[in-house]
């Protein structure tokens, strides 16, 4: 097993707002009106927390990893997010 930083992967600020706004493109695509303001409130209101997560626990963050763990960098929950919301269109 290889040790790495939690920021593995270099996920520039640029490419996290871009990701962020992308996501709420595809909220905007659901039916419900209701749904739609709450998802878009959810997400604007944590926006910075939801954009410098990684997709692994909080508990995971302390230990060692290898090398490729599940979006283990800076704004990988985002990026995480994005690609199950895709997936699922």
């Amino acid at each position: 097993m290889k040790g790495i930083n939690f920021i593995m992967k270099k996920y520039h600020e640029q490419e996290i707002e871009t990701t962020f706004k992308e996501l709420l493109t595809y909220i905007d695509l659901m039916e419900n009106k209701d749904l739609i303001a709450i998802a878009k409130s959810i997400l604007i209101d944590n926006k910075e927390s939801f954009c410098n997560r990684s997709a692994m626990p909080d508990y995971y963050r302390d230990g060692i990893y290898e090398e490729g763990s599940h979006h283990f960098f800076k704004g990988g929950l985002l990026y995480h997010s994005l690609g199950v919301t895709k997936l699922s269109l």
